[in-house]
């Protein structure tokens, strides 16, 4: 349990790395495109406030709109869908994504997403949690990434687990991808590993 708790404190840690390691990579100017792939409520775009480049925040909830046109008033937000991202080919100058091809669907969804990352972005930097790391992030429990999925609809009506209160609706199906995957799906990528302990809690490809 101390060890559960370690790493629920790191993840604000592990987010600071990621955009540092983000603002090394790349430099955004005035005229670029700069995309966020599933940005929720903005939190990956907190980095940003303030910087030169043309914003795009993409979500395909409904739900998350407001609270992210008034973190992020000068992002243009668009609802779509990542397996099949509404822009022209090499439009974007930059397409980020944190944490969000794991929730598309199954392996062809998330095959779907990479390739439409891969051609409307010149460049990019997608994340993932990796399969085998042993605690599942979504519901901070050993090992749940492989347990059923109607086990974890009886225990979320029952449990708060991870980020889920009792009886969400919202409770979801995530499909963390192996390294061996991953690379696969960005084979022109460099995968950089995130870890924990000496063991590799993410995966980010970056281009």
């Amino acid at each position: 349990m101390k060890r559960l708790a370690r790493l629920a404190e790191r993840t604000g840690v592990f987010r600071k790395k990621r955009f540092e390691l983000f603002s090394r990579q790349f430099k955004p100017q005035s005229g670029d495109i700069l995309l966020d792939v599933g940005a929720g409520s903005g939190t990956f775009l907190e980095t940003f406030a303030g910087g030169e480049a043309d914003i795009v925040a993409l979500d395909i909830s409904g739900r998350r709109p407001a609270s992210l046109r008034e973190r992020h008033p000068q992002a243009l937000l668009v609802r779509g869908d990542a397996t099949q991202l509404p822009f022209k080919s090499g439009s974007v100058s930059i397409v980020m994504s944190n944490s969000v091809i794991e929730h598309v669907g199954d392996l062809e969804a998330m095959r779907r997403m990479a390739s439409e990352v891969e051609r409307v972005g010149k460049r990019h930097f997608v994340q993932t949690p990796n399969r085998y790391f042993p605690i599942e992030p979504h519901y901070m429990l050993p090992f749940f990434q492989f347990v059923p999925y109607e086990i974890k609809r009886w225990l979320s009506r029952h449990f708060r687990l991870g980020f889920y209160n009792p009886g969400s609706i919202e409770i979801d199906d995530p499909k963390l991808l192996s390294a061996k995957q991953f690379r696969e799906m960005f084979p022109g990528s460099r995968i950089v590993r995130e870890r924990f302990l000496f063991l590799t809690k993410s995966l980010i490809a970056i281009k």
